[in-house]
């Protein structure tokens, strides 16, 4: 059993200890993912491309979700 496995919320924070230690265990966890995220929509927003014939406002929203 891992300290990640005490945490009921299953969040994988180091709960354990001081808060300034939780601090730092989230920030480790979420940063790395919001790097990953961020990458995946950066490469969808290369990946879109306008095609003739179709709604260029559709298509600058879309843009504009992403």
């Amino acid at each position: 059993m891992t300290i990640y496995d005490t945490n009921p919320l299953r969040l994988r924070i180091n709960i354990n200890g001081t808060a300034a230690k939780a601090w730092k265990s989230y920030l480790n966890t979420y940063n790395m993912l919001s790097k990953v995220a961020l990458a995946n929509v950066e490469q969808e927003l290369r990946n879109m491309m306008y095609i003739d014939e179709q709604d260029f406002t559709t298509f600058i929203s879309q843009l504009c979700t992403k």
